[in-house]
C-alpha cells in the first residue's frame, strides 16, 4: 500500500466561522467504497454517518459528551479498556438510531472515548482505533506542507480574492515572509 502526505483536495470556505458540516456533501462525493476516514468531533450529523455507511465507507471520530447510547455487545471490558457495540439516536429525523463501535482506552485518571463503524474488533482492533484518531494530526501536518510549498507561512486574509492574490504574490517574491507589500495607486489623467 503506497502512503501519500499530501492533501487528496482543498476546499475553502471565506467565512472561517463556516461549519466542517458544510463539507460533509463533498466529502460524501469524493470518498470511494473501502475508505476508512478520520473524523474531526464536529461531523456528528447522525444522517452523515449513515450515508457513509451506505456507501461501504467506514470512520473514525470521537463522541460528543453526553451522549445517549445503549450496549447492545460487550467486547471487551477491563481495567484500561471498554470496547461495546452501541446504538446511538433517538429514532428522530434529526438524530436517527445507528449502530457504532464505542472504544474507550484509559489513559492516566481519564478515559480517551472513539466511536467506529467498523463494528467487528478483529477487523479493526480498538488500541488501532485509538492509534490512528490520535494520527489525524497528520492533516495539520499536511495543511502545513501545502503552506510550505506555496511559500505561505500564514494567510494574511479569509477571502478568496486575497488568498489568490497572496499566492500570486509569493510567486514574485523568493522569500515570501522578507516581502513588503506595498499598495501602489496609479493617477491616470483625463484627456479634455
Amino acid at each position: 500500500m503506497r502512503v501519500n502526505r499530501l492533501p487528496i483536495e482543498i476546499w475553502f470556505a471565506e467565512n472561517a466561522k463556516k461549519s466542517d458540516i458544510k463539507l460533509e456533501e463533498n466529502i460524501l462525493n469524493l470518498v470511494t467504497k473501502n475508505t476508512l476516514l478520520l473524523l474531526d468531533r464536529g461531523f456528528d450529523h447522525f444522517s452523515f454517518w449513515l450515508k457513509l455507511i451506505e456507501q461501504k465507507v467506514n470512520f473514525i471520530t470521537r463522541i460528543k459528551k453526553g451522549a445517549a447510547i445503549k450496549v447492545e455487545q460487550v467486547f471487551t471490558d477491563s481495567y484500561g479498556l471498554r470496547d461495546r457495540k452501541i446504538r446511538l439516536g433517538s429514532g428522530t429525523k434529526r438524530t436517527p438510531f445507528i449502530t457504532l463501535r464505542l472504544i474507550e482506552v484509559r489513559s492516566g485518571k481519564g478515559w480517551h472515548s472513539y466511536l467506529t463503524s467498523v463494528l467487528e474488533p478483529e477487523i479493526l482492533p480498538p488500541y488501532v482505533v485509538a492509534d490512528l484518531y490520535r494520527r489525524r494530526w497528520r492533516i495539520e501536518e499536511a495543511f502545513n506542507t501545502v503552506k510550505r510549498l506555496l511559500d505561505l507561512s500564514y494567510l494574511w486574509t479569509g477571502s478568496i480574492n486575497g488568498i489568490k492574490l497572496q499566492m500570486g504574490a509569493s510567486r514574485f517574491c523568493k522569500y515570501p515572509n522578507k516581502c513588503k507589500i506595498v499598495k501602489i495607486n496609479k493617477s491616470v489623467k483625463k484627456s479634455r
